[in-house]
């Protein structure tokens, strides 16, 4: 007797079935077995998940492909998805950035970062935001209280930390 998931509920195409995750297809077929402790959606090709712990903490961070096969193994604290061909990857308290294959392209030295848009990212140092190009320098200096990407040629950006809003 197979025993019913406790809880189900689908998220673009992951599944989370039983206190794990995996990836269903539009009709619902199982996919990639829900195996991971965590799971981010497939973009460029590759997916965040987490391996070992709980959904809320422990584990590890890797990347697989769309297939399940892991292509970088997990070893980060957290994983963002991939946008052009970088992923932000966080090691202790600090963020960077990886290229498909999992090789760091930009030392984790960021207090956060958004994904890539347009060739800037969005990254934090010192309380501040601003942004950064794809070999990691700011090319426009932090000086936001948030920010997040580009799309159109535009940013949004917030320049206080309290409201009025």
């Amino acid at each position: 007797i197979e025993e019913s998931p406790n809880v189900f509920f689908s998220f673009r195409d992951i599944a989370y079935m039983n206190s794990r995750w995996g990836y269903i297809d539009r009709t619902g077929a199982v996919v990639i077995p829900a195996r991971f402790s965590d799971a981010g959606e497939f973009a460029d090709g590759l997916a965040p998940v987490k391996v070992g712990g709980s959904h809320a903490s422990g584990g590890k961070w890797g990347y697989i492909d769309r297939t399940g096969k892991e292509v970088v193994a997990p070893r980060f604290d957290w994983a963002r998805p991939f946008r052009e061909g970088r992923a932000g990857v966080r090691v202790g308290d600090k963020w960077g950035f990886i290229d498909r294959t999992g090789v760091p392209v930009i030392p984790p030295r960021f207090e956060g970062v958004e994904r890539f848009y347009e060739g800037l990212a969005a990254a934090g140092e010192n309380g501040k935001w601003g942004f950064v190009g794809p070999a990691g320098a700011f090319l426009i200096p932090p000086r936001y209280h948030w920010a997040v990407g580009f799309s159109e040629g535009l940013a949004a950006v917030r320049e206080r930390d309290k409201g009025p809003w």
